[in-house]
């Protein structure tokens, strides 16, 4: 198990590292330990698995162990036989509609109105793909829309675009929320596309597309996920709502 994006995210050390991939090998029996017995199995004591939780914000240790619990085994849909990560189908578009209708009624207004105004987007790693796909889109339609994977140029060129859309599977990513922060001490707009758990970019945007996120701790986005699908599909809908 790949745990580099978390160690790196939340500052995590050696220790918290070794109790944390501990924990995820098997929730159930973390749960069942407690506290004292996992510090006892990895030779460390209670107070860093408290620093652990502190680290993840989460209020304690059994908080911790509930939502990994939740977010892990829960990323693949028991509710029936067939794989529907991948089935973008009518279902799928209501359900994003209806988590996600008042931030579409806004972003028709907001685009609309900035149609002539630069519109930029910005996303690293798979989300680059994404936001440059919804960019080209955006253009192909008549806006004046940009996109930038360099948080440097940014500053350099004095862009000042009035609207900034972002892409962040964890709504963490620290070159978006740079760009986010002074966008907003611009006056820039911001439009975030992030999962559906609280986060900071979702936080400080203006407006928020909350998206399924199937396997959140899988940063390196190893396995079948239905976040970025779920990106496209919508930006598909925005696109219809823009007409």
């Amino acid at each position: 198990m790949d745990l580099s994006k978390l160690e790196n995210r939340y500052s995590l050390n050696e220790s918290e590292i070794l109790v944390l991939r501990f924990i995820l090998e098997d929730l159930d029996r973390a749960l069942k330990f407690g506290i004292k017995e996992i510090a006892k199995n990895n030779y460390c004591s209670t107070t860093v698995i408290v620093n652990l939780a502190k680290k993840m914000k989460y209020s304690g240790f059994t908080d911790m162990i509930y939502n990994l619990k939740f977010i892990y085994e829960n990323k693949y849909s028991e509710n029936n036989n067939e794989n529907e990560i991948f089935k973008l189908n009518l279902n799928n578009k209501y359900h994003i509609y209806n988590e996600n209708k008042d931030s579409f009624n806004k972003i028709k207004e907001m685009l609309e109105l900035n149609k002539k105004n630069l519109i930029l987007l910005y996303g690293v790693g798979f989300s680059e793909i994404i936001a440059k796909y919804f960019q080209l889109k955006l253009l192909n339609n008549g806006y004046l829309s940009i996109f930038s994977n360099q948080h440097q140029n940014y500053e350099a060129t004095n862009l000042a675009p009035k609207v900034v859309i972002l892409v962040s599977k964890s709504g963490e990513t620290g070159s978006a929320l740079t760009i986010l922060k002074k966008a907003r001490n611009s006056g820039a707009k911001i439009i975030v596309f992030t999962n559906e758990l609280r986060n900071t970019m979702g936080e400080l945007a203006d407006i928020t597309f909350r998206l399924s996120d199937t396997n959140k701790l899988d940063d390196r986005n190893i396995d079948g996920n239905e976040f970025f699908p779920n990106c496209l599909f919508c930006f598909e809908m925005i696109v219809e709502f823009l007409k």
